[in-house]
């Protein structure tokens, strides 16, 4: 399994090789793509806001302390 720092160092060998940067100037590219992801991210978190998924912070706290209802003819697992 490859560590996000491997990664990252892969895609920035692949891009020198490609496109012929210079090692120091990958950097630059490397930070507008985090930023380019770092908003996406924003974007997704007020939509979850916005579409109102953090409404019920209560419920799913208490959930746990209630039993199922087993329906007749089933059997406990």
């Amino acid at each position: 399994m490859f560590q996000f720092s491997q990664i990252l160092y892969l895609i920035s060998n692949i891009i020198i090789l490609t496109f012929d940067f210079e090692k120091m100037n990958i950097i630059f590219l490397l930070i507008g793509f985090s930023v380019f992801i770092a908003l996406i991210f924003l974007v997704a978190f007020f939509w979850a806001n916005k579409t109102k998924q953090y409404e019920d912070t209560y419920t799913p706290s208490v959930r746990i302390l209630f039993d199922d209802e087993v329906k007749e003819g089933e059997s406990i697992k």
